[in-house]
């Protein structure tokens, strides 16, 4: 069964010690816990001071009632799903997770009752699934969550460095976890360097672009995502009113759009392999730069283009479009990489 110290001393750690920023609709948090949190779990107002002394210990037993017992997570097997369920509890309400968590078990093909509820047919269905399979949907649906939170309002834009980190942070855990399934130790990379909303380099303003694009995806059938329609629009392709659909593929468009946003020259070409020529070559890229691997061939011309995000021995964290029919975070093995480039 799931263990709930272990996973309170990981989310301990992401949550920290008191805070009080204007934009957060929380108001006022000590160890994750917020004003109305404490107030529910009290049966009582409390004010802001009672908050402020909110003790870790204490956090601890609202943790364990209000988050851990709610979703049932002692009854869950695998430590590494209870972990990530638990995460995105604290952060988005045990509803909201425990709905994602289950369109993310039916998104592998099942039909259940989205209805919030992590109990006995959940818990049989999840079990058809690895964990890595079920992970990998649920971070997916996770990051769609932040994505529509800035979406809907812009004053959220101040916590998109805290969100991709806690984003990051799921990620580095699913690939640490599977390589441990082949005996293979990985330190995660440190966190994400998210450049705030306003700073001036050009590296910067595409990056933060690109992030809040995260969770636009292809919509199946005939229809399509307007908003990759757009991204189609900051290439030549476009000029073909059948090239525009979200099912083409739209890697270098997407790249293209967020410069475009920023009035900085790409290459207006659906070619990923074109940024090749574009700005200059870089041995030690940072977040925002662009990355284009290859696919199919090396000397071919397929390939795909994203901005850098980070990088292990093996592999380099994207940022891009096209990734899993969506604009999401991924990563692409060394073996195919083309080259890092930044810019001019």
């Amino acid at each position: 069964m799931a263990n709930f110290n272990k996973a309170f001393d990981e989310i301990i750690g992401t949550e920290g010690g008191y805070t009080n920023n204007p934009n957060d609709k929380g108001g006022p948090t000590n160890w994750g816990i917020t004003q109305k949190t404490l107030a529910s779990f009290l049966g009582r107002a409390v004010s802001v001071e009672e908050v402020k002394s909110l003790t870790k210990e204490f956090a601890k037993t609202i943790y364990k009632r209000n988050y851990w017992d709610t979703l049932h997570l002692d009854l869950m097997e695998s430590d590494f799903l209870a972990g990530l369920l638990f995460d995105q509890g604290v952060n988005f309400g045990v509803g909201k997770a425990a709905k994602r968590f289950q369109s993310a078990i039916n998104a592998l093909g099942s039909n259940l009752t989205v209805d919030g509820d992590i109990g006995p047919a959940t818990r049989l269905k999840l079990n058809q699934y690895s964990e890595l399979q079920v992970a990998n949907e649920f971070i997916k649906a996770s990051q769609d969550g932040y994505a529509d939170i800035v979406a809907k309002d812009a004053s959220q834009n101040v916590f998109i460095r805290g969100w991709i980190n806690r984003s990051q942070a799921m990620m580095d855990k699913m690939i640490t976890f599977a390589l441990s399934k082949m005996g293979v130790s990985f330190k995660p990379p440190e966190n994400v360097v998210v450049a705030e909303i306003g700073e001036v380099t050009k590296r910067q303003k595409v990056y933060n672009t690109a992030l809040k694009e995260i969770g636009q995806k292809e919509i199946a059938g005939p229809k399509s995502n307007p908003r990759i329609t757009e991204y189609h629009s900051a290439t030549t392709l476009a000029a073909k009113s059948d090239e525009k659909s979200d099912e083409v593929a739209w890697c270098s468009a997407f790249v293209n759009w967020c410069m475009k946003q920023n009035g900085i020259k790409g290459t207006a070409k659906a070619n990923a392999r074109s940024f090749m020529d574009w700005g200059k070559d870089t041995a030690s890229p940072l977040p925002g730069d662009v990355v284009v691997f290859w696919r199919g061939s090396k000397t071919g011309w397929q390939g795909h283009v994203a901005f850098y995000v980070d990088q292990t021995a093996t592999h380099v964290k994207v940022l891009g479009g096209n990734q899993g029919n969506q604009v999401s975070m991924a990563n692409y093995p060394k073996s195919q990489l083309l080259g890092f480039r930044t810019y001019a």
